[in-house]
């Protein structure tokens, strides 16, 4: 990050990743800077800020969540972001199974896109984490629409388990 970026806390970093508000473009593809300044961060600090935006702006109860959805369009993004931090730190595994289980409505599905996205939808992936695992397993037994989405990572991490020789 430059001297500009230092100055820049993390909470408004996070509503930045959150709101799309720095996007930067190479040809057709776009990034966004935001959430990567939040990455650089890391660590607890940067855990924090996207913890207290994602309960302060999207989990406030004051609208639906098809507006909070449809209005911060960088959330699957800034969990990603969440959940790198965490694959970097891994002892603050902890903090992000009890982060993932204040989750509500449809940051659950986002959420569990995002923890895939970071420990196995690449090559070099690391095993997930047991806390993780478990509140997927958790809420893939519930009734409830996010079900469907943790049913099938589960698919996706037994097969990824097997492939890698590793039991479940």
């Amino acid at each position: 990050m430059n001297d500009s970026k230092n100055r820049v806390s993390p909470i408004s970093l996070a509503r930045e990743a959150l709101d799309h508000r720095r996007m930067k473009r190479f040809g057709s593809v776009a990034f966004n800077e935001a959430a990567e300044d939040l990455r650089t961060l890391g660590g607890a600090a940067a855990l924090e800020a996207i913890e207290y935006v994602v309960e302060r702006d999207l989990q406030s109860g004051t609208i639906d969540d098809s507006r909070r959805q449809g209005s911060h369009l960088g959330i699957g993004g800034l969990l990603v972001t969440y959940f790198a931090i965490v694959r970097a730190c891994p002892e603050q595994t902890d903090r992000a199974v009890r982060f993932a289980q204040s989750l509500r409505g449809f940051l659950v599905e986002d959420a569990i896109q995002a923890i895939w996205t970071v420990w196995l939808a690449n090559e070099d992936s690391r095993e997930t984490p047991k806390g993780i695992v478990d509140w997927v397993v958790h809420i893939s037994e519930a009734s409830s629409a996010d079900s469907s989405a943790a049913k099938r990572f589960l698919r996706r991490y037994q097969e990824r388990q097997a492939s890698t020789g590793n039991e479940w």
